[in-house]
């Protein structure tokens, strides 16, 4: 005898999850990257209205369907054998989704490790990643005082101003 699918335990649990799977990452760290680069509070507009005639009623279609049939994404479209391909559609971008946090999660991860040693590595500009535009903020101290020196330092890199050069920890974190 196959085993029963699992139930909710009551009706809290099932709109935690609900939340749990709509809020993510892409929510809560791209979202406001988005409205800043698209326009700020007039992205907000074209986002309200796709969300509103979209994106809640194709959540709450897969949802109640979900609910209703009991069955996971591939084979609840047993019940129309013309649309299966949505159901591997689906589980193809859950991977992919997935996969990217996972590389979001180990990017996270390994630069708090390499800021929790001894000696940072952004902390100068001898790294191998570093490139001629590197500069740390005591020698730009010295370069904004001899102005000379600066234009000297500049013409040599082909710059024509001291906001085109980098410091170590933007290089070091690109």
């Amino acid at each position: 005898m196959a085993d029963e699918r699992g139930a909710w335990g009551n009706q809290l649990e099932f709109i935690l999850t609900c939340v749990g799977y709509a809020v993510g990452l892409g929510n809560v760290w791209r979202f406001p990257y988005l409205c800043y680069t698209h326009g700020g509070g007039a992205f907000l507009v074209p986002y309200v209205i796709m969300l509103l005639g979209v994106g809640l009623p194709i959540f709450f279609f897969e949802l109640s369907f979900g609910q209703f049939a009991s069955l996971g994404p591939i084979t609840i479209w047993e019940i129309s054998p013309l649309f299966k391909g949505i159901g591997f559609a689906m589980v193809s971008v859950s991977w992919l989704i997935g996969l990217s946090y996972i590389i979001v999660i180990t990017w996270a991860v390994y630069y708090f490790c390499a800021s929790m040693t001894t000696d940072l590595p952004f902390a100068d500009c001898e790294n191998h990643w570093n490139t001629e535009r590197c500069i740390t903020a005591s020698d730009i101290l010295g370069l904004n005082q001899n102005t000379t020196l600066r234009d000297i330092y500049l013409e040599d890199l082909g710059l024509t101003d001291i906001n085109q050069l980098t410091s170590p920890s933007e290089e070091f974190y690109l």
